[in-house]
Parts: structure tokens; C-alpha cells; sequence
């Protein structure tokens, strides 16, 4: 029988990298980092030292935001004597200083409110005419917009004597007439005109 009477100490730091993103319940790691060990026996004076690299992989499950459960495999090469061992690595975690877990919804941003004082759609720190009579069409500025004059002529053709279109001029109608649909609040005024020839009433009547 051997009557071992050891003890001894480890330290170990790592740094880990991990994979997904914050929020994620599973997520994957690396880690990679030095251990020292030291170990002795009651039975002889000294201890034994030993400096380890370490490299693992494994994953990470979030069971609520901070408290975690984790597998994995890692490997340690003893630097001093060449062998390296390998084996599991399973445990529990709590993170600190944040979240590596679920991380809580960003609050919805506020809406500006906008003071419009006269209700013309332009909100008053931007209005240069800020008591707008209601119904009236204003400009980005706030104002009244002024009314842009568009002038059109038509040469619309009749035979002598005669009130009917002719084909040729259906065209220029009908042009006419799309740009009025656009822009139903155009107001129109037609004009026509007759020659010389003829008496006063007849042309009234064409």
C-alpha cells in the first residue's frame, strides 16, 4: 500500500473568445491561456513545479441571463517535461459585469412632438408665418403658396360656318383636358373668336 500525503496548488488564467452574439442561448467558445502547478509531499522537503499552456473549445448554454452551464475538451502541454494531456471539461458559470446571455430589448424611441399652433402641417419652430387662416395652402415655410399662372393655347380649327372640332385638334383637347384631371383645383377660362364674316347674332350662335 502507498500512503501518498499530497498537496499542492493551480493557477490558471485563460482568455476565451466567444462565437454568436450576445443574446444567444448556445454559444460556442475557444480558449487558450498558461496554468502553473505546484505539488509536494509531507514526506520529502521540496515541491514540484510544473507551467502549462492550455487550448479548449466547448459551449456555453445561457439558462438565464448570467447563470450558465458549460461543456467541453481542453488540452494542457506541460512545458517543462513535453507531454501534454487531454480530458473534459464540464461546469457552471456566472457572468458579471453584464450579460453574456439574453440581453433586454432596446427601449422604442420617443416621437417628437411637434407644436403646430395653426394647423397647417408645419410645425411652429420652422413656421415663418405662424397664424395661417385655416384651409389655405401653405409653402414649406408656412405661408400662404402662391398660385402659379400657366398659360395654354389652343389653335382649334373649325370649318366655315361650322362648330364642330376638327379631327386634328382632338389632341390638343384631350392634353388639355388630363392636365385639368391632374390638377383639379386649375381654374380654365376658354376663349373663342369667329372671323368678320357673318352677321353679329350668327357668330354668337357658332
Amino acid at each position: 500500500l502507498f500512503n501518498l500525503d499530497m498537496g499542492g496548488s493551480k493557477a490558471k488564467l485563460d482568455a476565451t473568445y466567444h462565437f454568436g452574439t450576445v443574446g444567444d442561448a448556445l454559444r460556442p467558445y475557444v480558449s487558450a491561456g498558461f496554468a502553473h502547478e505546484s505539488l509536494g509531499q509531507a514526506t520529502r522537503s521540496g515541491r514540484d513545479h510544473s507551467t502549462f499552456a492550455n487550448v479548449g473549445a466547448g459551449a456555453k448554454w445561457y439558462i438565464t441571463d448570467m447563470f450558465f452551464a458549460r461543456a467541453g475538451v481542453e488540452a494542457m502541454y506541460n512545458i517543462d517535461d513535453g507531454n501534454t494531456e487531454w480530458g473534459p471539461t464540464v461546469g457552471v458559470g456566472l457572468n458579471f459585469g453584464g450579460s453574456g446571455g439574453k440581453v433586454a430589448a432596446a427601449p422604442a424611441p420617443v416621437a417628437e412632438v411637434c407644436s403646430d399652433s395653426d394647423n397647417d402641417g408645419v410645425c411652429d419652430n420652422v413656421d415663418k408665418c405662424p397664424d395661417t387662416p385655416a384651409n389655405v395652402t401653405v409653402d414649406a415655410d408656412g405661408c400662404p403658396a402662391v398660385a402659379e399662372v400657366v398659360r395654354v393655347e389652343l389653335d382649334v380649327k373649325f370649318d366655315f360656318d361650322k362648330s364642330v372640332v376638327k379631327p386634328n385638334s382632338y389632341g390638343d383637347i384631350k392634353n388639355l383636358a388630363d392636365f385639368m384631371k391632374q390638377y383639379p383645383q386649375t381654374t380654365t377660362v376658354v376663349e373663342g373668336h369667329t372671323d368678320s364674316v357673318g352677321s353679329a347674332p350668327r357668330n354668337k350662335r357658332l
